[in-house]
């Protein structure tokens, strides 16, 4: 029967203990860091934000680079377009109003473009609900789900879309955001209930917990 001294039969416990922990904190660090990246989100909660924000999407012909980019001149001229006709409205429904009586104006613009740049496709133009998947705005992510929008579908309708909140108004001309500016986020929390607004924000995984777990560990094998 070996014999082994008290001070390697503490060693020896010590690295039991730490390798039993250093398998705990990897769990719970990975843990940790996937549930925070973002929260399961009840379809009630998207409800409640559909309610309340107007959505605007245009579709691309196809993929085709010149598809794309003319994609993007018609989203920044019917955005521009429809700066003074809403820049005064307090609600979704307003909104939606304002636009049912623009719907061929919108149309009319946008046909207008596609001719001056030489495309021989025609835009169709709608407002009423669509289906989404989940959509990230800067560190905005809205939830998957049925959204009224306006719609603007450019040809055959089969290539990448640009999309934006219409109402509230969070839709911009430059598309290299990363961040939502503060002044918009801000609009949009007043619009939606505290439990709606921190379900669509993109949270930095937290990992105060994990740096107190190893902490705690660390200590434990140093006594």
């Amino acid at each position: 029967m070996k014999y082994f001294s008290p001070k390697l039969l503490n060693i020896h416990l010590k690295n039991k203990i730490f390798i039993s922990f250093l398998m705990l904190y990897l769990c719970l660090a990975t843990y940790i860091t996937t549930s925070c990246r973002r929260p399961s989100i009840l379809p009630s909660i998207q409800e409640g934000i559909a309610q309340k924000v107007l959505r605007f999407h245009v579709i691309a012909d196809s993929d085709d680079p010149k598809d794309q980019e003319i994609k993007l001149l018609v989203k920044n001229t019917l955005l521009e377009y429809l700066k003074p006709y809403l820049s005064d409205v307090s609600d979704k429904q307003q909104a939606m109003i304002k636009l049912s009586n623009l719907l061929t104006d919108l149309e009319t613009v946008s046909n207008q473009v596609l001719a001056s740049h030489g495309y021989n496709y025609t835009a169709h133009v709608s407002l009423g609900k669509t289906m989404f998947p989940i959509k990230v705005y800067g560190d905005l992510a809205l939830p998957a789900g049925t959204y009224d929008a306006l719609c603007i579908r450019l040809g055959r309708a089969e290539g990448k879309n640009w999309w934006c909140i219409m109402f509230p108004s969070l839709c911009f001309l430059d598309d290299s955001f990363t961040v939502v500016p503060e002044e918009s986020k801000t609009e949009l929390e007043c619009l939606l209930t505290e439990e709606e607004y921190e379900s669509i924000l993109l949270s930095t995984p937290k990992v105060t917990y994990q740096f107190k777990l190893l902490e705690w560990f660390r200590n434990l094998l140093q006594n």
